[in-house]
């Protein structure tokens, strides 16, 4: 099951507590310091208790919806991927082409994939911030989707001078892009790509995500942007590396 790494008021500590095979010292000592806190103030437990049973309520749901889309969110020959198709283990991120966040995290994205070539990064694109734009029959999404089907060698470069550019992307920034890819013949709308978005944006929401970027990675998902350091943390953590 998926841990959401928010802080949840207490809620989630305890029943990633409770729910442990065997605790850990650090946890003997919270659930400790918690136990003592709901003594002192009894008032809290009639809601606290259901607090964690709505948590656990909505972590049941979640894992179904995962278990719906999990082929999905790792099928490599729809989602444009960074590094070796083929590595062992996958970072999953939603993310967009016009995000602010998701362009800052985007160096971060390209080092771990240099650093452990047995990570891959899936990008499940997402246009949560322009579905249209103005002067062109297509967006920065479908742009992305359609050179991965078809000239998936020139992806990377096209990827990189989308998440290069700086505020939202505009015809003639898509434009450009095309051109200097030489990938001009797919900056257009295509039914396929259209059938692939929506079937992302109904995985990230069925999955309650909010916004991009929100990072997969091993049974652990992290909604926002994160430093590298706390990636490659995670990442050793859920691959074992």
């Amino acid at each position: 099951m998926f841990k959401r790494l928010t802080l949840c008021m207490g809620a989630a500590l305890i029943s990633h507590a409770i729910s442990a095979q065997s605790l850990t010292e650090k946890q003997e000592t919270d659930l400790e310091q918690i136990e003592t806190m709901l003594r002192d103030n009894p008032q809290l437990i009639g809601n606290m208790r259901q607090g964690l049973e709505n948590f656990l309520d909505e972590q049941r749901a979640q894992q179904e919806k995962y278990t719906e889309y999990k082929d999905w969110l790792f099928d490599t020959s729809v989602h444009p991927t960074l590094g070796d198709v083929d590595a062992q283990h996958s970072i999953v991120i939603f993310t967009d082409y016009n995000c602010p966040y998701c362009k800052r995290l985007e160096p971060s994205l390209e080092r771990i994939i240099e650093e452990y070539p047995s990570i891959k990064v899936i990008n499940v694109i997402v246009p949560l911030r322009q579905r249209e734009v103005k002067g062109i029959a297509t967006n920065s999404t479908e742009f992305g989707l359609n050179v991965w089907a078809n000239a998936a060698d020139d992806y990377y470069d096209v990827h990189t001078l989308l998440m290069d550019k700086s505020g939202m992307h505009t015809a003639d920034s898509l434009t450009a892009i095309a051109e200097r890819t030489q990938t001009a013949q797919w900056l257009k709308s295509m039914d396929a790509s259209k059938q692939v978005v929506q079937k992302n944006l109904e995985a990230f929401q069925a999955l309650g995500f909010r916004g991009t970027p929100t990072i997969m990675i091993g049974e652990q998902w992290i909604p926002g942007f994160i430093q590298y350091g706390q990636i490659e943390q995670i990442a050793k953590q859920e691959f074992g590396l």
